[in-house]
Formats: structure tokens, C-alpha cells, sequence
């Protein structure tokens, strides 16, 4: 069986992004590799021949081997392999006898191929694929090459078939016969063609074609089989040899792709191959998985970053309709890019050759494949020119990207990674890039809690017809499940196998999904923004709305959709269309026909749902495949007043103010100005020892510390932290409602802060944050403005009319629509791998948090604001300065809850996790500003 030796307990993984992983022993020098310490694996097993494959040809096959394999049979040196994500097939007829053979291999960890494999990916070694042996008759086909093609009008179809036999062979084959039968997926035969083969052309460049096929396409992915038999001279069955074929096109014309002759969008993810337990080692269940989940959530493309996948793979694309980039595996990232660059050397040319073009020999027959890449991040030299020129002259029926080579001759596709929404709109009015496709090969990086502005970028990709989409990096966590030696389950990173190991700790963790396939919320945002159903509101008073097909080859017959109406967070009206008539790339206008009730809502949102009508081979039925959420009426107004109900005492003491009424009461501080008691019916509703004080601080994300926030930004922390309280007044010359007003220095950010709390009979708190900065400094952008206070265990249930459910933010809630929720404090909590800010909720009109019996309270604003509830405080979160290699999986939660409430915070950026800002528009600048809420007792 195929085993990665590392997660195994032989050696250590270790993980590297730009560098090659061995560089703690010797300065890369290629093609030389550390002798002092170079693990070896050695593998030993007596295989049995049978009697019947005697006069057979024999072949040994390794399906993935790191770094690479060096083969005997029998105490005999049959050959070597390089290539790590490719086959690698030796016949040993002449090795093997009848009966017991000892088949051998020594697979070293590093080798002078380990130069041109320096990925962004755990380094491991070992068998990563099927290793088998399999025998065919002395004659047999030895390949099949299939190209479809369409005509000028992508109707009517052939398929263009080469047969290439072993050159021993050749003189044997006159008079062989080849037949070929095209199936249907009903396994009827629909056209059939046989020849005889006379010499060694006739069998080069056979068409069958077929009227009116149906055609392959990620959104239709129809498969017909071509059954490929040789028989002898006496017609007599040599073999059979089936294969899946496809009819589709895939060209550029007026610099777009197209295919089928429609300019598609690649809404993708990169993938890496990666299981949590097996390692580089991947089943098929996991294979079928990955694709599963990629259905389910609007992806439609994956490149194969960065080398060929294990075959399955692809069978699985071409079954279930997935576009893929295949990609060499061929990355030198660790010699740099400029004349170190072994792209420049032409004595690497083979190994850079060898695995592109044992890529394109090996999936040529794929339909899924639609791009060729040479490799990923390995510079631009001569050797990419040669394998380019080379690789178009081989196959004209795909086009080749490689992103190192920018806009130049030597790339069919401009594939940029990580270009911002404004560096796309720039290139949208540069005619230097009109005449070439523009496919992101990787953006939208998302790492721990981030793919902020992705809605951004794809107004920009639907606005602008350069654009056709891209790669998000990438699909899956490259972490690994371990048990620490305190017992708790995390998902290990690098560093976490040995401190001496080179690291560059968490950057492997950059997901849509977690590595045992858990969604992480922003895949939510993924699949809303992918979608290919999009409903504008025409008159949405009457129900009058518009629907896009955005779909290129099929119409939307296949789904139904529910609508709702909801005022005020309740649900008024609903109601169902099963037949929903429009065709790719068009519109329609559909009228719902709903009264709006006659009553006097604040706002009212309907929200519809597409659904599949009947489960497909990958979706059940009912999966909800596009959803959106337009504003009927939207004029949503709080009211802050306090109602004069009752009177109230207030009694000083050396420490404290005390406020108190009939069912509660309130203590302020006289150090700090925060409250620091709050009861209700003898009730606290703050955590003893915590106070209700400002918070401008968010636990860093990954994308915070990228960009350096947790030191640019750290001024708000110390603001938050170091209080300097100017004045505390108390008003009480009104016993129905005393005001309380104290007075900051916030000396970090070069602003004063006052907060002012008013304090009615029935224990209403109405809160004024009001800051003002300087004119005359500099000071960094804020992270949040807002209030923080920390409950008794018992609150942990938390109901709010705003976005959810998910965690969502300023610049990520396009997937999180407006309504009522309820849920409990720990399932607010989403377990990135490091931990960082996390459960966010934004735009809330109104959230109550209470025990179970009901009893807490309820914050209501005159502005819409954002809550965050979770067991952790927030330097639980935090690692201040730097990164080190803490696990959600060891936290502990605590015994309370925080709860934030805030006016705003920044955005997650989404364009990178090393350096790029969120986008200005989802940044909080250093200015005035004020927030108003109220905090209301409740009991049930």
C-alpha cells in the first residue's frame, strides 16, 4: 500500500513555501543534495508470477514515488525515475521468472529532481500511488491519442484517433485489424469504424465522426465510451481497450477562451493533494470527496497545483463536469527567479522537458483538461521558451499558461497571481491586455479568516469582458491531525514536528475548506459569489423580479425556486415556482404576484432559493445551488430613548459610584469610569472582575499579521489596555434617568474618548462612545471602534436580527442575508487552525444574549452595528508580536463570554496574506466617531 513515511514515524515532515527544505544542511547548489543526511527508504517483496503470463509482456508500475526509484528484479538493476508526481513503468519481462520473483526499490529523500519541486507544500517522501505489475500480450497498442473537434457552427463532431504500437512490433501488425465502436452513455453503439492495418501510417489520424453529439462541458458533462479492439490476422480478440471521450472544443479567439465556442468563467480553486492522516497519499473516497464539495459550493475549475494528479482525478472531472488547468511539476521557486533561475540553464533543459511533456503524453486524452501549465514559480528562461514552442507544435487542441511568463509570446493565457481589484481595473484599460485572455491562476488568498472583497473582485471579472475569473488559493488545509503530549486533537502546521526543522509555520493553512473537509465559513462566500443564478428586483412592492442565467450551456429546467418575504426578521409570506424558463446567458422576468400586508413594517427583504428539483450524481435534490436577498422596504430605525420610569439612588463611596432601582443595580468605578457591576433581579449580567470598557483591538488574523497589524495597529491596543481617565461626573439631579460621563486620554492614538451613560428606573442603559482625534498627527487606521464586556457562563444564548448565520464581516457578508437567528455562544466560535478574530456578526439591528430561561438582555442601536459572543477572551486569540505555533484545538474555553459590540471593524483583506491591505473602502480611518446603544434587561 502506498504510505507517506513521515506521518508514519520515519523522519519529519516538514514544511517550506520559497525555499527548498533541506537548506538547513547544505546552500541549494544544484544538482548536489545533502550527503550528511539523506533518508532512504528500501522496499523488498516476493511477487508471484502465474504460469499464465508466460510469453506476456511484464510491467512494473509505480504510480508516484519521492523523489525517485531505482529498481531491481531478481539481484538485476532494471532502471531509474525522477518525478515524484508522474508515473514511472519499467518492463521486466527479461527480469521475471515463472514462480517466486524479489522485486526491490530504493526511493531516496532528496535527489538532483528535488531542485525542480520546490512547492508551497509539506515536504514528505515516499510511495504516494499504486504500485502493481500487469502483463499484455508482445502486440498490443501501446497508445491511443483522442482529439475531439467541433465544426465552425459547434454542432456536428469527430473524434481524431492516433495508435502508436512498441517499434518492435510494427512488422507484425500487417493485416491486424482495429475496431473502434462509439457508445453512448446508455452504452449504445452510435457510429462505428474498423481498418486494416497495412503498414505502419494507416493507423494515424483516423476520424469517426458523429451529427449533432452531445457536447462536454463542466455545466454538461456527457460522456460517450470509445472501445478500441485489435484483433489478429485469424480475427481473433487481442484486446479491448475502452475510454471515456468528450466532444468539446477549448480555443482563444479575440483574446477569450472559449469553449464550445462560449467564453466561459473559470470559477476555481487551486488543490493540493493532501489528507490529514495519509498525507500526500490520497484516496479515491477523498478524490470523490474533494470533488463533492467542490459541486456543492459553485466551483466549477481546479488547477492541479502544482504537478498531475493521481488519474482519478480526472476521471472524476470528466464524469461530473469540472474544468481543469493540468500543471507540470516543475517549480524552482528556492534558485529564485533571476540568473540563478534554472529556467535559464540549458543543461536543465531535459528535466524541465521531460515533465512537461510526460504531463501532456500522459492526460492528453482527458476532456476535462482544457489548459496546459508548464509549471509554477520556476522563473523565465530559455528552457520554458523550448517547452512552450515544443508544446504547441505537439498539440494545437489546448491552449499553454505558464504565469512566469507574464504577457509574453510564451503564454497562451495571462494568468497573474494576486493582483488587487484595482490592478484588474487598470489592466481593464490597457490594451496591452486585450488580445489574451486574463484567468487569475491564483487570488483571493485564504488563509485562517480571510477571502474578504471577493464580491469586489467579481463585479470587476462580470463588468469587464477581459476577465474570465480565477483560481482561489487554494481548496484545502495542508495540516495534518496529531495528538499533543497533553492530549488535545489539533491540526499540525509547520513547526509543530521538531523546533530545529526549517518552518514557515502556518502559510500551508490557506482553505476554503479545513483539512477533514469542514467548510470554514468564507466558503459560504465562495459559493454565493460563484453562483450562476443572479435575481435583480424590478418592483419588488409587487413581487416583479429578474432572472439571469448565467450558466453558458444549459438552461435552469433542472431546479425550482422558494421565495419568502420577512419584515422585521418574520417570515410574512412564502411561496414556490417549479418552472423557471430561461436559457444560457439570458434573462427573464418573473412576477411573483405577493400583496404586501397592509401594516406598518421598518423593512421587509425577500429572499429566494434555487434548488436542485431531482438528486444528480453528485447534488441530492433539493441542494440549494444560488440564493439572493433583495430590500423591499428599508428604513430600519431604532429608538434610543429612555422611558422616566421609576426612581433611582445614587450613593458614592471612596471607590465606586453606585446606581440602583427597584430590580437592579449599577456600580461604576472611580479608577476607570467602567461599570463593573450590572444586576438585574440579582442577577449579574457582568462577569466579576471584568468591566464594560471601550475596545478598539481585534485578535490579529492571518491577514493582519501579513501586512504587519499587529505592530502598525498596536497603538489601539495600548489604548484599549492603558486607560487614562480624565473626569467621572454623575448628573443625578434627575432620579429617573442620571447620567454618568467619563472623560479619556487616549495618548497612543492622540485622541480623547468620552462615554456617557444614562440609567433610567428600569435599568436601561443608553451608551454614548464618542471620540476625537488630532488634526495635526499621523496615526494608523483603527481595527474596531466599539464596547467590550464580559457575561456569566449562563448567557450563552444569543439571538440577533442581522446578518448570519455564519461569522461575516464588512468586506465578506454577501452569503449571510438579514433575519433573525438564534444559536449558542460556542457554536459562534469557528476553529481556524492558528487561532485569530473569529464569529463576527455585522449589520445587526437588535441581539439579546440570556440564559436559558430567557432572562439577560437585549442591545439595540440607531445605527446598524456588530456583535461577537464567544468563550474565549481576546487575547486567548491573540499572539501579539509574533506568530507562534498555537492550535484552536488547545484552547480552553472559559467560564464566561465575551461579548463585543462594536460600530464597525476593518475588513479581512482578501488580496494576499503577506503585505496587501483590506480594501480602502472596509478601512476604519483614523477619524471622529460616535456610537449610540442601549442595553435592556429582559425576562421571559
Amino acid at each position: 500500500m502506498p504510505a507517506t513515511w513521515e506521518v508514519n514515524g520515519y523522519g519529519v515532515p516538514i514544511y517550506v513555501n520559497t525555499r527548498y527544505e533541506f537548506d538547513y544542511l547544505m546552500k541549494a547548489d544544484p544538482p548536489h543534495v545533502p550527503h550528511i543526511y539523506n533518508p532512504v527508504g528500501s522496499y523488498r517483496r516476493v511477487i508471484e508470477v502465474d504460469k499464465s503470463w508466460k510469453g506476456k509482456d511484464i510491467y512494473l508500475h509505480f504510480g508516484a514515488v519521492k523523489s525517485n526509484v531505482q529498481v531491481w528484479v531478481n539481484g538485476q538493476f532494471v532502471g531509474y525515475s525522477e518525478d515524484s508526481k508522474l508515473e514511472a513503468e519499467f518492463n521486466v519481462t527479461k527480469y521475471m521468472k515463472p514462480g517466486k520473483n524479489l522485486v526491490a526499490f530504493q526511493v531516496y529523500r532528496w535527489t538532483d529532481g528535488s531542485y525542480m519541486e520546490c512547492q508551497d507544500m509539506w515536504r514528505v517522501s515516499g510511495v504516494q500511488r499504486d504500485v502493481f505489475l500487469y502483463a499484455r500480450n508482445p502486440v498490443h497498442v501501446r497508445d491511443i491519442e483522442i482529439t475531439p473537434g467541433l465544426d465552425n457552427n459547434y454542432k456536428n463532431g469527430w473524434l481524431t484517433i492516433n495508435l502508436s504500437f512498441l517499434k518492435q512490433s510494427i512488422p507484425l501488425l500487417k493485416n491486424y485489424k482495429i475496431n473502434f465502436s462509439l457508445l453512448d452513455s446508455s452504452q449504445k453503439v452510435v457510429q462505428q469504424k474498423s481498418i486494416t492495418l497495412a503498414d505502419s501510417t494507416n493507423y494515424q489520424n483516423v476520424k469517426i465522426a458523429l451529427d449533432n453529439p452531445q457536447k462536454w462541458s463542466a455545466e454538461t458533462p456527457y460522456l460517450y465510451s470509445l472501445v478500441t479492439t485489435l484483433q489478429d490476422k485469424q480475427g481473433k480478440t487481442i484486446e479491448v481497450i475502452p475510454q471515456k471521450v468528450g466532444f468539446r472544443t477549448v480555443e482563444i479567439k479575440d483574446g477569450h477562451l472559449l469553449v464550445n465556442g462560449k467564453k466561459i468563467y473559470i470559477k476555481g480553486v487551486d488543490r493540493h493533494e493532501m489528507d490529514p492522516s495519509t498525507a500526500q497519499v490520497i484516496s479515491r473516497e477523498r478524490m470523490e470527496q474533494d470533488v463533492r464539495v467542490m459541486k456543492e459550493n459553485n466551483i466549477n475549475a481546479i488547477r492541479t497545483s502544482h504537478y498531475p494528479n493521481d488519474p482519478y482525478l480526472y476521471e472524476l472531472c470528466d464524469k461530473y463536469g469540472m474544468y481543469v488547468v493540468d500543471e507540470a511539476n516543475l517549480e524552482t521557486h528556492g534558485m529564485g527567479y533571476g540568473p540563478n533561475s534554472l529556467s535559464k540553464k540549458p543543461d536543465w533543459f531535459l528535466q524541465h522537458f521531460q515533465r512537461i511533456s510526460r504531463t501532456v503524453e500522459r492526460d492528453k486524452n482527458y476532456p476535462s483538461i482544457i489548459i496546459w501549465s508548464m509549471g509554477n514559480e520556476a522563473g523565465m528562461g530559455v528552457n520554458f521558451e523550448r517547452c512552450y514552442r515544443w508544446l504547441k507544435a505537439r498539440q494545437t487542441s489546448r491552449p499553454v499558461q505558464y504565469e512566469q511568463a507574464g504577457n509574453s509570446e510564451f503564454t497562451d493565457i495571462f494568468c497573474p497571481m494576486y493582483p488587487s481589484p484595482n490592478d484588474m481595473l487598470k489592466a481593464a484599460n490597457d490594451p496591452a491586455f486585450q488580445h489574451k485572455p486574463f484567468i487569475m491562476c491564483e487570488y483571493a488568498h485564504a488563509m485562517g479568516n480571510s477571502v474578504g472583497n471577493f464580491s469586489d473582485y467579481w463585479d470587476i471579472i462580470r463588468n469587464n469582458s477581459i476577465f474570465q475569473g480565477g483560481f482561489i488559493w487554494d481548496f484545502v488545509d495542508q495540516s495534518f491531525l496529531k495528538i499533543t503530549d497533553r492530549g488535545d486533537t489539533i491540526f499540525a502546521y509547520g513547526g509543530d514536528y521538531g523546533e530545529s526543522m526549517p518552518s514557515d509555520e502556518n502559510f500551508n493553512d490557506n482553505g476554503l475548506i479545513a483539512a477533514d473537509r469542514s467548510l470554514h465559513p468564507h466558503m459560504l462566500e465562495v459559493k454565493k459569489i460563484y453562483q450562476n443564478i443572479h435575481t435583480k428586483a424590478l418592483d419588488p412592492m409587487v413581487g416583479k423580479i429578474e432572472i439571469y442565467n448565467e450558466n453558458f450551456f444549459k438552461d435552469l429546467s433542472d431546479v425550482y425556486m422558494e421565495w419568502e418575504l420577512v419584515a422585521d426578521g418574520k417570515e410574512i409570506g412564502k411561496g414556490r415556482v417549479d418552472d423557471i424558463k430561461v436559457a444560457p446567458q439570458q434573462k427573464a422576468i418573473l412576477d411573483l404576484h405577493y400583496p404586501l400586508p397592509r401594516m406598518a413594517y421598518k423593512e421587509v427583504f425577500l429572499n429566494v432559493y434555487y434548488k436542485t428539483k431531482k438528486a444528480g450524481d453528485m447534488l441530492p435534490a433539493d441542494w440549494e445551488v444560488a440564493k439572493d436577498q433583495m430590500a423591499v422596504i428599508s428604513q430600519w430605525k431604532n429608538g434610543l430613548q429612555l422611558n422616566s420610569n421609576g426612581d433611582l439612588k445614587s450613593v458614592a463611596s471612596d471607590s465606586q459610584y453606585i446606581l440602583s432601582g427597584k430590580d437592579f443595580k449599577i456600580a461604576f468605578s472611580k479608577h476607570d469610569g467602567f461599570i463593573h457591576q450590572y444586576s438585574y433581579q440579582n442577577k449579574e449580567l457582568i462577569q466579576e472582575g471584568y468591566d464594560l470598557k471601550f475596545n478598539f483591538w481585534r485578535a490579529p488574523t492571518d491577514n493582519d499579521f501579513g501586512a504587519g497589524f499587529q505592530r502598525m495597529l498596536l497603538p489601539w491596543k495600548r489604548a484599549s489596555d492603558d486607560i487614562s481617565l480624565k473626569q467621572l461626573k454623575v448628573d443625578d439631579r434627575n432620579s429617573a434617568n442620571i447620567i454618568v460621563s467619563a472623560s479619556y486620554d487616549l495618548p497612543y492614538v492622540s485622541a480623547t474618548l468620552d462615554m456617557t451613560y444614562q440609567i433610567n428606573g428600569s435599568g436601561e442603559l443608553l451608551i454614548s462612545q464618542s471620540m476625537k482625534v488630532s488634526d495635526s498627527v499621523k496615526v494608523p487606521m483603527l481595527p474596531k471602534f466599539g464596547v467590550q464586556m464580559m457575561l456569566p457562563k449562563q448567557y450563552d444564548q444569543m439571538a440577533w436580527y442581522g446578518r448570519g448565520p455564519s461569522e461575516n464581516y464588512w468586506d465578506r457578508k454577501d452569503a449571510a442575508f438579514v433575519g433573525t437567528y438564534q444559536m449558542n455562544v460556542d457554536d459562534q466560535f469557528h476553529a481556524y487552525v492558528r487561532p485569530q478574530e473569529t464569529g463576527n456578526k455585522s449589520d445587526i439591528r437588535w441581539v439579546t444574549l440570556t440564559d436559558k430561561s430567557g432572562t439577560g438582555f437585549k442591545i439595540t442601536s440607531d445605527t446598524l452595528f456588530n456583535v461577537a459572543a464567544r468563550h474565549f477572551l481576546d487575547k486567548d486569540l491573540d499572539d501579539g508580536m509574533q506568530k507562534n505555533n498555537r492550535h484552536s484545538g488547545e484552547l480552553k474555553k472559559r467560564d464566561f463570554t465575551t461579548l463585543s459590540i462594536d460600530l464597525q471593524q476593518m475588513g479581512l483583506g482578501g488580496i494576499n496574506s503577506w503585505g496587501t491591505w483590506p480594501l480602502e473602502k472596509y478601512r476604519m480611518k483614523y477619524s471622529d466617531y460616535t456610537f449610540k446603544f442601549k442595553i435592556t434587561p429582559v425576562v421571559r
